[in-house]
């Protein structure tokens, strides 16, 4: 089966999407309180806990939990 010019843009359309839209982090979506490290580990620990079987809300709730948790052990200045 030979991909013509026509089925190769359907499919870069479908997979990669418009053109103009740029994929970037999430900024302070999740936890709008700590860095972009920590919203990184929220991210990879929601996905490892999905992997595992785990509910989307549940995922989130522990991603959240641990997070904060590690937040709140580090030395972090006050945000006032």
């Amino acid at each position: 089966m030979a991909f013509t010019a026509e089925r190769t843009s359907r499919l870069d359309a479908r997979c990669l999407g418009s053109a103009t839209e740029v994929s970037t982090m999430p900024q302070k979506e999740h936890l709008p309180s700590v860095s972009a490290k920590e919203q990184r580990m929220y991210e990879h620990i929601k996905a490892s806990e999905r992997k595992q079987g785990r509910s989307m809300k549940e995922s989130k709730s522990i991603a959240a939990a641990t997070v904060v948790k590690h937040h709140n052990e580090e030395d972090h200045p006050s945000g006032k």
